[in-house]
């Protein structure tokens, strides 16, 4: 019989395979981002907003319910939208920094894992782009009739995904906590 200090065998092999399950959901997200932005880099043309939609990229659709979306090639020396672009050479130790923490809090918290893991993979996604070129590669135009929403990539999407995933837990445990009172 197991001692109460140490857990039975099969504990730690579901332990392992869970952080492991974990580990390479981190590491498809990352992957699927660094792989997207190396293609658009290579294949893709620099964007042409002087030209009709999709703007010298690949058109996924085309006024589809009042929506365009294409894959286009265009860069970011800063945060989403642009935001912060004289201070690049600060972004990419804090994407790194923020990365390497909320890896650490996943470990610690497992219930919000997912959320802190996508935010992970989207700040090191970019953080390693901007290593490598100097920059962010964001390939993903919507529009919204005639709204361009800015263009991103999936590391921004991933870190979208995250933040409203803490959110939403955020809002469900302030709502048990508020109704188990």
């Amino acid at each position: 019989m197991p001692s109460p200090q140490c857990k039975p065998r099969s504990n730690l092999k579901k332990g392992y395979f869970n952080l492991t399950r974990w580990a390479l959901l981190f590491l498809g997200v990352f992957l699927f981002d660094f792989l997207s932005k190396s293609i658009v880099n290579a294949f893709l043309p620099m964007i042409q907003w002087g030209s009709a939609f999709p703007f010298g990229g690949v058109s996924l659709f085309d006024h589809f319910l009042g929506m365009s979306c294409a894959l286009v090639h265009t860069t970011n020396t800063g945060a989403a939208w642009g935001l912060f672009a004289s201070f690049s050479y600060l972004l990419v130790p804090l994407r790194i920094l923020a990365g390497a923490y909320l890896i650490w809090k996943a470990i610690q918290e497992p219930t919000r894992r997912l959320p802190f893991l996508l935010i992970a993979a989207g700040a090191l996604g970019n953080a390693v782009d901007a290593f490598r070129f100097g920059h962010v590669v964001d390939m993903v135009l919507v529009k919204f009739g005639s709204y361009t929403y800015p263009v991103f990539n999936v590391a921004d999407s991933s870190i979208f995904v995250g933040v409203c995933l803490l959110l939403l837990k955020s809002l469900f445990r302030t709502h048990e906590t508020a109704s188990a009172q």
